[in-house]
């Protein structure tokens, strides 16, 4: 269902996206409930990371996902833009981690600075149209991100494109970026909870294989 009216509730909105995922585990369960202002933290946490460690890197292709300098917006203040003005449900902020991660891994791209915040807009505006039954249309998303309507069409094709269309992602194995996400955080910033706790006794405290992502931001210093 198309949205692209903003007399509508976005909380209420959002409240629906938040319920139309029934929890099946305690991470699940802690996913749904979760802070979003918390989840974006530990996201944008987490990106701000890898991209202090890639940003030195020599960039061998430039894509019409890099800007020409750095936007001035944070990628904090960046998702709670969207948290804002497009709410999305907490599972979005995940599986857009679980996309750029494809991305990464089929095309060998490295996020930066210049390409991180046409990034995020594309694959949360992706992420809201898998998961959810309601979500906003790319014109709204256009305003909310920064960015013309027509280059936004572009950059949605071309990721989809890039991940040959592969948008399945199993409630598991976004279980297991969300741990990874709250066990990458607490791991520096504080004591696991008692989902990551239980997670990291299932997995022998090791990152569960598959997300190069949180693996790169875990080797930065």
């Amino acid at each position: 269902m198309y949205i692209d009216d903003p007399v509508l509730d976005p909380n209420a909105l959002a409240e629906a996206n938040r319920n139309a995922i029934a929890p099946p585990s305690l991470a699940i369960s802690q996913l749904a409930s979760e802070s979003q202002d918390a989840l974006i933290e530990m996201l944008s946490n987490l990106l701000d990371q890898l991209i202090s460690r890639n940003d030195p890197l020599p960039v061998a292709k430039l894509t019409h996902f890099h800007a020409k300098s750095p936007p001035q917006i944070n990628i904090q203040l960046y998702l709670q833009r969207f948290a804002k003005y497009a709410p999305v449900g907490n599972e979005c902020f995940v599986l857009l981690l679980v996309y750029l991660d494809r991305l990464v891994q089929r095309t060998g791209s490295i996020i930066t600075s210049l390409n991180i915040h046409r990034l995020l807009l594309t694959a949360i505006l992706i992420a809201s149209k898998f998961c959810q039954d309601k979500y906003y249309t790319n014109r709204h998303f256009s305003k909310v991100g920064g960015l013309p309507l027509n280059e936004l069409n572009m950059l949605e094709l071309e990721f989809l494109t890039h991940l040959d269309f592969d948008l399945n992602t199993s409630l598991d194995w976004l279980e297991k970026y969300y741990v990874q996400l709250r066990t990458h955080f607490q791991r520096k910033h504080g004591a696991p909870t008692a989902a990551a706790a239980s997670a990291a006794y299932s997995t022998n405290g090791q990152y569960p294989t598959g997300n190069a992502t949180i693996e790169a931001s875990a080797a930065a210093p």
